[in-house]
């Protein structure tokens, strides 16, 4: 991080803090700025700011500085906000985001991480400096419609088919994305109770199983309409286009536990009941789309994927959607195993009974 510029005397105590980050990065003077939202647990802020830069007056700072802390839940925030960091030095620059299949994340301007997360007192701190999605995608929406999730699932598809078989861990990501990974809640596993000791008896092996699909990608990993904007665009799907941020959990998995994800948190329970395999199908079809666009990109020689052509090619021909299909099943049984410990909530009711009937499907009732 290159020594910032003093800031000018004027202005208020968060556009003077404003200013000192973003001289680090850009010669653009800070006109106005506001603290928006607090980090989950107090960890820090959200502001939005406005600069006098004509290519992008509007900008988002994310400023993480921890709380002094100990335990589990406290490293695993604290690795979160690294591995958000590295997402957008790494990864951000190798997505589609324009043309079609593409996925919408804000720009990075410039990210400075000093966090360790191995300390217990004074962990540092992360200041990350992004490009405000808002105007291009001013609504954010729950209980989404059907035309909301296909826009949600369009993201995901291009970005799952743009990652696909990349080295989570050489990126500097979770070797396995998500927030409810059961190798970080084995406190919530714990709290199952008797009404699910199956689920509970079961969780390892679905964590096994889910570990060994060949179907790999990046996973989001906290696809929930809180972290998703909406906007009017080009293309298919009415136009209507999606936006993602806040990426804390990205790391290697499949796929499908972003969509189950989606599906519990975000959609209408009549969209649920009436559109579930349909919008599956309408992923699945989006994926292999994403996927030979993917290929021909490898194919071009531009050197600018992060996917390994290898798995992409061998996705292509075998990922069908009985195949699919079996790592939703295991996702949602997994995401289930997380709500039974953690505590129920969305469509929970849809997912509870779901859980039952694939644990049956998988073998996994004993």
């Amino acid at each position: 991080m290159r020594s910032a510029r003093p800031p000018g005397g004027g202005g208020t105590a968060v556009e003077r803090a404003a200013q000192s980050v973003l001289s680090s990065f850009s010669s653009s003077t800070v006109l106005k700025a506001r603290e928006v939202a607090s980090l989950w647990a107090g960890y820090g802020t959200i502001t939005e700011v406005r600069t006098d830069d004509k290519q992008q007056p509007a900008l988002i700072i994310k400023h993480v500085a921890p709380p002094p802390g100990s335990g589990v839940s406290h490293q695993r925030k604290l690795q979160s906000y690294i591995i958000e960091a590295a997402f957008y030095q790494r990864v951000v620059p190798h997505l589609p985001r324009t043309g079609s299949p593409c996925c919408h994340v804000p720009e990075c301007v410039g990210v400075h991480s000093s966090l360790d997360a191995a300390a217990d007192q004074e962990a540092g701190e992360v200041h990350l400096v992004m490009g405000d999605l808002r105007s291009r995608f001013p609504s954010q929406c729950s209980g989404l419609d059907e035309q909301q999730a296909k826009a949600a699932l369009l993201w995901l598809a291009a970005f799952h088919a743009a990652c696909w078989g990349a080295d989570a861990q050489g990126l500097g990501l979770w070797r396995d994305g998500c927030y409810w990974h059961l190798e970080t809640r084995l406190e919530e596993l714990e709290d199952i109770g008797h009404d699910w000791r199956q689920l509970k008896a079961a969780a390892h092996e679905v964590d096994r199983r889910l570990r060994d699909t060949p179907f790999r990608t990046l996973t989001h990993g906290d696809f929930k309409t809180a972290n998703l904007l909406f906007g009017s665009g080009g293309g298919s799907n009415g136009g209507l286009e999606c936006a993602a941020y806040d990426f804390q959990y990205v790391g290697g998995g499949t796929g499908l536990k972003d969509v189950v994800y989606l599906f519990v948190s975000g959609l209408s329970g009549r969209v649920l009941q009436q559109q579930e395999e349909a919008l599956l199908r309408f992923y699945h079809t989006q994926l292999l789309e994403g996927l030979r666009a993917t290929a021909l990109s490898g194919d071009s020689g531009s050197g600018t994927s992060i996917a390994d052509p290898t798995a992409v090619a061998a996705a292509i021909e075998q990922y069908t959607f009985e195949a699919m299909m079996g790592d939703y099943k295991l996702a949602l049984v997994d995401y289930v195993r997380f709500m039974a410990g953690w505590g129920f909530w969305g469509q929970s009711k849809w997912a509870a009974t779901k859980a039952r009937q694939f644990m049956i499907e998988l073998g996994l009732d004993t």
